[in-house]
């Protein structure tokens, strides 16, 4: 997944979980991992099997007809065992990454009529094959990521059953209109390509949950994405967008969205129709102001707003009550309103790199803060090597100062 900043690790969960998912799924099927007798030949342990400069062979052993799960990954193939098709009458899942393919392999066709998932990710794939996707018609779940592809075949789009399409780090200038007819799709990732406009092909996709179109070069989005009213996932980290078309804002099944290392100076106003966002991903843009549109979204749970140029933060963010996690880091801020202490499960406060010097008072109520950043800002009240030791530090500097002043 694409994105620069640290807070990114926390919501490669989403997709994290969707992987343990799957595969508590397969965990009752019969499974089968195959291994080239003594690795790649001339490779030593833990080498790479793209780089080897043999390619081994497998053999497939007898009996294996009711195996489910076939994993032939990390064995350095260029061609998949003789007989792979008529000896895997019910193989439901093939795993083919981290070979040597340079195309589909014409064997993977006969297992179409059973096949429901193909992984042929990290491999040298630079085309598909217009027949042999064409047989794939039971697949729910393709991997073709990080490969070398400059274009997919249009015959993806009789691959009626697809519901998860990968095809993340490979060198696609567009997608093929037939992509409009996948009905069932819903989690669709194109990181890292070369996109130059968002395809429009994708509006039609009206089940799609899961987008991610970052690291490419975008520039705009059209005002009938709100078409994907599906969408709970969306991620657009360096996408080169420098505004959000009003209909952006009626995304309104949202929970999770990525928008870091774009070129956004402010929201719409109807950005805060988007109730149900949990995570937001804003850092590294041109913000000068702390946007307003954000203030009325209580479900907020991850709020991620470094390196921007605020000079401040508004008292209300005191409404964002469920925030867990707030990074402020690398701006201009000077100062805290009295009103942060209120967002009191805050378990992530990152402000490092700004130009804070005193912290509000009660800084106690925030006690269930573990991720406390403050380093590069010109600290006097609490000290700065005080504030460095963390929140119960501060806590215990502020009673003691408070009961060192004289009554009035």
């Amino acid at each position: 997944m694409a994105g620069k900043d640290s807070g990114n690790l926390k919501t490669v969960r989403l997709w994290r979980d969707a992987a343990l998912r799957a595969r508590k799924l397969r965990s009752n099927l019969r499974q089968l991992t195959l291994s080239a007798a003594g690795g790649c030949p001339g490779a030593g342990a833990g080498a790479d099997p793209l780089e080897s400069p043999d390619a081994p062979q497998l053999v497939l052993p007898a009996n294996i007809g009711d195996t489910e799960v076939l994993n032939l990954g990390n064995n350095g193939l260029e061609e998949v065992p003789e007989g792979l098709g008529s000896a895997l009458g019910s193989l439901r899942v093939l795993v083919l990454r981290r070979n040597r393919f340079a195309q589909l392999p014409p064997a993977v066709a006969e297992l179409g009529h059973h096949l429901t998932e193909l992984d042929v990710s990290h491999n040298g794939l630079t085309a598909l094959g217009s027949e042999v996707v064409s047989a794939l018609r039971e697949l729910r779940k393709l991997n073709l990521s990080h490969n070398q592809l400059p274009a997919l075949p249009s015959q993806l789009g009789v691959l009626a059953h697809l519901e998860e399409l990968d095809v993340s780090f490979n060198r696609l200038a567009h997608l093929p209109y037939s992509l409009s007819c996948l009905y069932r799709l819903r989690t669709l990732d194109v990181d890292h390509n070369q996109l130059t406009a968002f395809p429009r092909q994708l509006l039609q996709l009206a089940a799609l949950e899961e987008l991610d179109v970052s690291s490419n070069r975008l520039k705009g989005l059209p005002d009938d994405i709100s078409a994907l009213r599906a969408l709970k996932i969306l991620w657009m980290s360096g996408a080169e967008l420098g505004t959000l078309p009003i209909g952006f804002c009626e995304l309104t099944s949202l929970e999770s969205l990525m928008l870091d290392n774009n070129r956004l100076q402010d929201l719409p106003t109807q950005f805060s129709q988007l109730q149900r966002l949990k995570m937001l991903n804003l850092s590294s843009n041109h913000f000068e102001e702390f946007p307003a549109a954000l203030l009325p979204l209580a479900g907020l749970e991850e709020l991620y707003l470094s390196r921007h140029q605020l000079t401040s933060v508004p008292s209300l963010i005191s409404g964002l009550g469920r925030l867990l996690t707030l990074w402020l880091d690398n701006n201009r801020i000077r100062y805290l309103p009295d009103s942060i202490v209120e967002l009191t499960g805050l378990e992530e406060l990152v402000l490092q790199g700004n130009q804070i010097a005193v912290l509000p008072d009660n800084f106690g109520q925030l006690s269930r803060v573990g991720l406390w950043k403050i380093k590069d800002n010109p600290l006097i009240q609490p000290p700065y090597e005080v504030c460095m030791k963390g929140i119960p530090y501060i806590v215990a500097y502020q009673k003691e100062l408070a009961h060192s002043q004289p009554a009035v």
